[in-house]
Parts: structure tokens; C-alpha cells; sequence
């Protein structure tokens, strides 16, 4: 016989409950009223024994007759005209079927109304175990009924034996069900087993023990057990819960003992010293010691979850807070068939090479360098090519958001291109795809190459939603943020996982395709093809209508085939985009520039340096729309500008080259000579040319 969850016996009782109150109002209604109460009163003891046997029928007969309760009090509360007593008692009968309702319709009920389930081999049956899952309901009820044979009005009885109902459930529950399984000899437990009474006195004080935390003396006890009864699994399980215990219940002091207390609590959190252990451990940690922490972890599990399924097990109560706090995960009816069929489905995602990876995700919450460190030692026996991409990203990310929030540089972080590409507004933000940016081939980084890191990121998408469904609980709270971060997609926090998965599959060909075209755009240009140019990042700018460097660069594209008009009207689009960037507002500027419209011109420059764009540079674009105009006494005034004050030779040089590539032959003779004359005058030495200095 399996054993009932205690839900399923509240809504038995409900349902005869109903039954026997709906019987006296037949004789008391006619016609089709009468029809219609008789048959309900009839349905209901049908219902409560088909889901007391566990049946599908039993299950969806008892969520409609719970359906009509619930509506009948819905309707009740609407319409009647009592007092509060009685619409307050209405109201809490409505939440109870209620939450019936959704008890019934949940996951783990239907695992366990199912034919699967009943013919899966189950623990014995325990009439004791029974009892105590009904001692909770039987607490509440009899303080009711205590104080409604004492005259209690019915607020204060029913108000008062929920009050007991809780309290027993969360301060005597446990305790009691601790006792009894030391105490009696529950079937299916190490009790019915000990071949000695001595070995029975050493369990019972090595529970004890275990109780008052006293991990010592408990251990002493344990071993003191007969060879026969220390191969008992309840016994391994219990040495098993006692390593567990001591991992928890005592601060680490070294690494070995972090990644161990990583892997068996969820919830620590490790504070500075405690990461820098984990990281320096994780950087030499051997693969042997690694597999026994993973191996460790798998075996207590297991064992728990056999416990939960046993009602004689000393660890039966606490089985579903152990398994919660070592693997995050919660389930909010029928834990035990719940835990059960989880470990099937997620067995080989937490043990074996897999476990690694288990570690490594949890570590992406706690501490990123060390999970980056694990994942370089265990990524290629894992066989999880992307895993170590993964946490270097996170690594990377977290570092540059830090010192920006620091009012740190980003010049580091701009030399690493790689990183930088799988994130498109920092992409955008620092200009890499753009094709008059010289920036990755000064970091040394091919087209090819920029290609292939461009596909990435779709792979990298695609791991990050595996990972996510097999550690909901350890990457819930940052993979919302790591998949905004990577494609600009805000899933919130409510049921973020469940966004990403209707979401992501149709826009991953769309992602595909406009950074292959993105990377047939670059090749094009590098190899001169203006047309080839054109269409890829046409097709780009088609797949993503807000891309800000496809449209850039498709406007240059356009400006070098003379086509000003369209390059003018994306660049307009690009202000709308980023309204407040200055970078727009200068680069439309220069296009205005070279088709002569000189007042538009002026007026972007204008409004770029409104936005904050560095003064040298805006006066050197207006310098040269100056010059463009021959009025060279206005170019020369804003030239100087640009150039500052004492300007070194190579500075003015750089200036001569620009003016000379624009075809302003006379401007670059005037400030060659000036070169000349500044190095008669100096050695030519000096700071560095910066941006803000010369910005050709």
C-alpha cells in the first residue's frame, strides 16, 4: 500500500465532509434543484474514494467538485447580507478549496496520480508514519473542538486551532518525528536490524547526540555500532549527515573545505577571505580531489532521497530541508515524490563530470574568478568547450562594471577585443565594428578572426540556456542580466527562464544572421568590394532594425559612393537612436561638410559640442569647414584651438598631414612652416598626442 500525502487525506475529508453536509438540504429543495443537489452529493464520496486510490479519474473529480464549492461560496460571498463572522468564514472556506484546486492541478499530484506511480515499487507502507502526518491536522481540529465544548465562540476556536496547527507544524513536527524514530523500532529503519541491544543504546545516543550538534560524541557512538549494523545504509547515511553537519555548522579555513562547503550548501555566503581561498584552490585543485567532493555530494543525495521515500529512516523529516539547503531546489507539495522524480531527471546533471560543471555554475554566484579558475581545470574532462568562455565573460563583465562604478578607465578592457565583441553595446559604445576604426587591427585582431568571434556569441547564448535549465537555482538570479548584457533583451525578474525560452528560439536566427552579416560587411570592405559592403550591411541593419553599427557603417559605405542623401538620413536616425551621443551629431557634420553645406554643417558641430563633445575636437572640424569656404583667417583661429597651447612639432605635423589630405594645400604649407619654426625652437619632445588634442 503507498503511503497518502497528508493534502490528499484534507481533501478526501473535504469532499465527505461536504458530502454529509449537503445530504440534509435534498429533502429541503424540488424540481431541478433537487436533481442537481442529490447528484452532487452523490459525486462527492465517489471522488474522495477514487483520489484516496490515487487515480487520475479521482484527481480530476475532485478538482470539479471542488470547482462547484468553490464557486458556490464565491457566489455566496457576492450576494449574501451576513455579518463579518460569517463572510470572514466564507472567505477563508473560498481560499481553502482554492488552494485545493491548485494542489490538484500541480506537476508533482499528477506524477502522483498517475499509472507510473502506481506501479513504481514504493516503500512499505507505515501505519505509525501515517499517524504522525496526521498529527499536524489532528492538533488543529481538536483545539476547535476543545474550545468550541468549552463554549468559545467560532473566531476565536477556528482562529486558535490554526494558531496550534502552525505551531505544531513548525516547532513540534520535527522534534516529535526525531523521537519516535530513535525511540521505536519504525519499520524499513536501522532499528529493526541491530542484532544487539547494545548496538540499539549507541544509535539511540548517537541520535541524540546528533541532536544537541554534539558531532564528536555522536561519531564515537556511531562507531561503536556492530560491523553488521554500520553497513546498514542508515548508518552510512547517517556518518554521510554527520560530514555534512560539521561542513556547515564550522567556518572553512582552507580551500579544500570552501569548495567542499560550496557543493553542499546553497546558501553560504562566502565573504573576501573565503573567495580568495576558493580561487587559490581552484587554480592548483587535482581532479581526484575534485571527483570526491562531486562524489561526496552525490552520495549524500542519493541517500536522502531514499530516506524520503522511507518513513523508518531517521533522516525522514529532515530530508526535504537538507535537500533544499545543499541543492537550492524547493517543491511546494508532495516533496517526497517531487524530490524522487527530480533526481531521476537531474542525476547525471550533478554527479560525475557533470558535477563539475555544477560546481562551476554555482561558483558563477558566488565568486566568478573562482568559478573561471575550476573551469580552466575541468572544462576539457567535462567536455563543455563553452564553459570556460562563459565564466571568463562573467569575469570580464563584472570587472569593468566595477570600475566604472569606481570612476575607473576602460582603456584595459578596450584591449580586449575579444570580450568586447560578444557584447553589442559596449561594441557600439567604443566604435569596434566601425570601418574607418583602426582600433582591432591596432589590437591586432584579423577580419578573420573577428568573424569567428562574432558567431560566438549566438553559441554562447545557446550554452547559457542549457546551463540555465539544468541550475535553475544557482544561475536564476544573474543569467537575466548576462543574457541582457549579450543581446540587449530585458526578460525582468518574474519568470525570467520562461521568457528566454519562447523568446530566444525565434530571434536565434535572426542573431545568426546579422553578425554573419556584420562579418561579410567587414571582409568586404577590407577587400574594396563597396557593393558587397552595401548589401551585408544592409541585410544587417534588415535583421536588426536598431543596430547602431550596421547603420554607421552602411552611412559610410554610402558616402564613399556619393549616394550623400541616404548617408545623411541614417545618420539622422542614428541621433534619434542616441540622441545624446555627440559622436553622431560631429560625423554629420563632416557630411554636410563635404557636400559644401556649410550652415548645416556649423550646426551639427554646434550641437556636438552642446553634448559634451571635447572642444579640440569640434574646433578642428569647424577649422576645417573654415577652410573649406576659403576663409582661412576663421580656419587658422579654430585650428589653434585645436591644437592648444604650446603645441609640440609632431603635434602640428599630425595636423599638416590631415589638412593635406583634405586637399588644403595653403593651410598646410602655413602650419608646416609652423612645424618648422617649433622645431628650431625645441627638440620636438613632449607628452603623447591625445584624443582631445588632434582628433584627424
Amino acid at each position: 500500500m503507498r503511503r497518502r500525502p497528508i493534502e490528499i487525506w484534507w481533501i478526501t475529508a473535504f469532499s465527505l465532509f461536504t458530502a454529509a453536509r449537503t445530504l440534509p438540504l435534498i429533502p429541503q429543495t424540488s424540481g431541478a434543484d433537487q436533481i442537481i443537489t442529490a447528484a452532487y452529493a452523490s459525486v462527492l464520496p465517489l471522488a474522495a474514494l477514487l483520489l484516496i486510490a490515487l487515480t487520475e479519474a479521482g484527481r480530476w473529480a475532485a478538482f470539479i467538485a471542488v470547482g462547484v464549492a468553490a464557486v458556490d461560496n464565491i457566489v455566496t460571498l457576492t450576494l449574501a447580507s451576513s455579518g463579518w463572522h460569517a463572510r470572514l468564514s466564507t472567505l477563508g472556506f473560498t481560499c481553502f478549496c482554492l488552494w485545493m484546486m491548485i494542489y490538484l492541478q500541480s506537476l508533482s499530484t499528477r506524477r502522483v496520480c498517475s499509472r507510473n506511480a502506481r506501479i513504481a515499487p514504493s516503500a512499505p507502507y507505515s501505519l505509525s508514519a501515517t499517524l504522525l502526518d496526521l498529527m499536524e491536522t489532528f492538533c488543529g481540529v481538536g483545539t476547535v473542538l476543545a474550545l468550541k465544548a468549552l463554549n468559545f465562540g467560532d473566531l476565536a476556536a477556528v482562529c486558535t486551532g490554526f494558531a496550534s496547527f502552525v505551531f505544531y507544524g513548525v516547532v513540534l513536527d520535527e522534534r516529535v518525528r526525531r523521537g519516535w524514530s530513535a525511540l521505536f523500532q519504525n519499520r524499513g529503519g536501522i532499528a529493526t536490524t541491530l542484532l544487539s541491544r547494545q548496538d540499539l543504546v549507541h544509535w539511540r545516543a548517537a541520535c541524540k547526540e546528533l541532536q544537541k550538534q554534539d558531532f564528536r560524541a555522536a561519531r564515537g557512538y556511531a562507531a561503536a555500532l556492530s560491523p553488521e549494523a554500520q553497513r546498514h545504509p542508515d548508518c552510512d547515511l547517517f556518518l554521510q549527515m554527520l560530514d555534512w553537519h560539521e561542513a556547515i555548522y564550522f567556518d572553512p579555513t582552507e580551500g579544500e573545505a570552501c569548495l567542499q562547503r560550496v557543493a553542499l550548501d546553497h546558501d553560504w555566503k562566502p565573504d573576501e577571505i573565503d573567495r580568495k581561498r576558493l580561487q587559490s584552490f581552484a587554480e592548483c585543485a587535482s581532479e581526484t580531489v575534485i571527483r570526491k567532493i562531486i562524489d561526496q555530494r552525490t552520495r549524500l543525495i542519493e541517500g536522502l532521497v531514499a530516506a524520503a521515500a522511507n518513513p523508518g529512516s531517521y533522516f525522514y523529516v529532515q530530508t526535504d530541508r537538507v535537500l533544499s539547503r545543499i541543492t537550492g531546489e524547493t517543491f511546494g507539495f508532495n516533496a517526497i515524490e517531487s524530490w524522487n522524480a527530480w533526481w531521476q531527471n537531474a542525476r547525471n546533471d550533478w554527479s560525475g563530470d557533470a558535477g563539475a560543471v555544477s560546481l562551476v555554475a554555482r561558483l558563477l554566484r558566488l565568486d566568478p574568478p573562482a568559478a573561471n579558475a575550476l573551469a580552466k581545470r575541468i572544462a576539457g574532462r567535462a567536455e563543455e568547450p563553452l564553459l570556460r568562455e562563459l565564466t571568463a565573460q562573467v569575469v570580464f563583465l563584472n570587472a569593468m562594471h566595477k570600475a566604472i562604478r569606481d570612476h575607473g578607465g576602460v582603456e584595459p578592457f578596450i584591449r580586449q577585443p575579444q570580450r568586447m565583441l560578444l557584447v553589442p553595446e559596449l561594441t557600439d559604445a567604443v566604435g569596434l565594428l566601425h570601418t574607418d576604426s583602426q582600433l582591432l587591427e591596432n589590437l591586432g585582431m584579423s577580419l578573420n578572426a573577428v568573424a569567428r568571434r562574432l558567431q560566438v556569441r549566438v553559441q554562447l547564448v545557446d550554452y547559457i540556456g542549457k546551463l540555465w535549465a539544468r541550475y535553475p537555482d544557482d544561475l536564476g538570479t544573474d543569467m537575466p542580466w548576462l543574457f541582457k548584457t549579450l543581446t540587449g533583451k530585458n526578460l525582468g525578474v518574474l519568470r525570467a527562464r520562461a521568457k528566454f525560452e519562447s523568446w530566444w528560439p525565434r530571434e536565434r536566427e535572426l542573431f545568426l544572421r546579422h553578425d554573419k552579416a556584420m562579418a561579410a560587411g567587414l571582409n568586404a570592405h577590407a577587400a574594396g568590394d563597396q557593393e558587397g559592403e552595401e548589401k551585408a550591411f544592409r541585410e544587417a541593419l534588415d535583421v536588426q532594425p536598431r543596430g547602431l553599427s550596421s547603420r554607421y557603417n552602411l552611412a559610410l559605405c554610402l558616402m564613399r559612393r556619393n549616394q550623400h542623401s541616404e548617408a545623411a538620413q541614417l545618420m539622422r536616425e542614428l541621433i534619434q537612436l542616441e540622441p545624446k551621443e555627440p559622436f553622431w551629431w560631429i560625423v554629420l557634420g563632416v557630411m554636410h561638410r563635404s557636400v559644401n553645406e556649410t550652415s548645416d554643417a556649423h550646426a551639427a558641430f554646434r550641437k556636438a559640442l552642446e553634448l559634451g563633445a571635447a572642444a579640440p575636437r569640434v574646433a578642428l572640424h569647424i577649422g576645417l569647414t573654415f577652410a573649406r569656404d576659403r576663409r582661412d583667417a576663421e580656419a587658422i583661429k579654430q585650428l589653434d584651438r585645436a591644437l592648444g597651447k604650446n603645441p609640440t612639432a609632431s603635434r602640428i605635423e599630425a595636423l599638416v598631414s590631415h589638412l593635406e589630405n583634405e586637399g588644403l594645400w595653403s593651410l598646410a604649407g602655413h602650419y608646416r612652416e609652423v612645424a618648422f619654426r617649433k622645431g628650431l625652437s625645441s627638440d620636438g619632445g613632449g607628452a603623447p598626442d591625445s584624443e582631445e588634442d588632434v582628433a584627424a
